[in-house]
């Protein structure tokens, strides 16, 4: 089994781990900060895309889309 280090919070794992997109761009996430944080987030985009009418291409821009926080 592959180890990894989460890119988001730093803990030792072991797997594959997970796309950490839009928390960061590189590196893998464990499967706690993809359910607490990363897949948060993307349903937060997902919201902001509908309430825009933007489509996904949009997701990947870091400039035009910023989480409402």
């Amino acid at each position: 089994m592959t180890e990894f280090k989460c890119c988001i919070c730093g803990i030792k794992n072991y797997g594959y781990g997970n796309n950490p997109d839009p928390i960061k761009k590189k590196g893998r996430c464990c499967d706690e900060c993809n359910a607490d944080q990363v897949l948060p987030a993307r349903f937060e985009l997902l919201k902001i895309m509908k309430k825009y009418g933007k489509d996904e291409k949009h997701l990947h821009s870091d400039e035009e889309w910023k989480l409402e926080r």
